[in-house]
């Protein structure tokens, strides 16, 4: 058992449950994600957030499971008889239980703890009575189930305008980079190791989908992480750093997937990368890229854009079924065309 502080101050009680993790099957359920909701706030003009206070203590455990979480301490043995955080089925099991308890609830959304709500409408002053109305039926319900919240962070994310969400920033407008994510990057030193530059790499990797040609530009700090390579930060290593501080600072605001709307993907190949974007009516729906392997930086170009498209189809293959893709690679057009 150990103790670490959380945010507020209070200590948390932590167990090591890998030897117990071992012996456990973990539970058959999808874990959502932000992309799995974005279409569905896409005319969403107002937004509450909110989590569940202590969210695996809301899952009692039956006698059986609470003997398996038998730990020592100092004291004695104790055992737990709430869901603890570590033990590998918990995020599936508290996931499937809170989805069951809120379910059939009109635009409220739930990703692990955090939950959100929205209203729709024409106008602002729609938006705001549709929301009014989701809120209260789901506080109505979180009541019925005794489910608690965490009311300080309620009233900080209640009823704007934009909010954050799930390292995003949801909008009216779009969907936007999290302040917070770019702000640590652009406030972050030039990297003094390869652990830095991974450390680098991985944050800003999050927003990829805001980042149009990020593979490219990651290339020269890429290559300090290769197995083989010699640590040296030169000249074109800090170009690359200052260039990514100041592109992620510049990435778009996102148009909301429509389904109803025509969607087109676009696609490109450079020496070092592969690129895809998807659009709609002219606007980014999201960005993909990554690097190629030293095998295919062999291929001719005419292959290397035809990879891309298959990068692309891949990558965003829940949209891109009997879609529109757009190359601007002109013998490869002619080849389609061959029968």
């Amino acid at each position: 058992m150990v103790t670490v502080q959380k945010p507020n101050g209070r200590p948390r009680i932590c167990i090591d449950p890998r030897p117990l993790n071992k012996a456990l099957k973990r539970s058959h359920f999808p874990l959502p994600t932000i992309d799995d909701i974005l279409p569905d706030v896409s005319k969403a003009k107002v937004f509450t957030v909110c989590d569940v206070k202590h969210g695996f203590w809301h899952v009692k455990l039956t006698e059986e499971s609470s003997q398996l979480t038998t730990f020592a301490t100092p004291f004695g043995r104790f055992r737990w008889l709430r869901m603890p955080m570590g033990i590998s089925p918990a995020p599936e099991v508290f996931q499937r239980r809170l989805m069951q308890a809120l379910e059939n609830l009109p635009d409220t959304y739930v990703i692990a703890d955090d939950i959100l709500i929205t209203g729709k409408g024409d106008t602002t002053e729609e938006a705001e009575k549709d929301h009014d109305r989701n809120l209260r039926l789901f506080l109505e319900r979180c009541r019925e189930k005794n489910i608690k919240l965490n009311a300080e962070k309620l009233k900080l994310k209640l009823r704007r305008r934009e909010v954050p969400y799930i390292g995003h920033l949801l909008t009216a407008d779009g969907l936007r980079a999290d302040p917070e994510k770019v702000r640590a990057i652009t406030q972050m030193p030039a990297p003094t190791g390869i652990k830095g530059v991974q450390r680098l790499v991985g944050m800003i990797n999050y927003l990829a989908k805001f980042y149009k040609h990020l593979s490219d530009d990651c290339e020269p700090l890429r290559q300090l992480t290769h197995k083989d390579s010699l640590w040296e930060w030169s000249d074109v290593q800090e170009d690359a750093f200052k260039r990514l501080k100041e592109k992620i600072t510049q990435v778009p605001v996102l148009k909301y997937y429509s389904p109803e709307e025509e969607l087109t993907l676009q696609c490109d190949a450079s020496e070092t990368g592969l690129g895809a974007a998807l659009t709609q009516k002219g606007k980014p729906v999201a960005f993909a890229s990554r690097a190629l392997t030293l095998t295919e930086r062999g291929y001719a170009q005419i292959e290397k854009e035809c990879l891309a498209i298959v990068f692309g189809m891949e990558k965003f293959h829940q949209y891109t079924y009997g879609r529109l893709v757009q190359s601007d690679h002109k013998l490869l057009e002619n080849i389609f065309k061959k029968p």
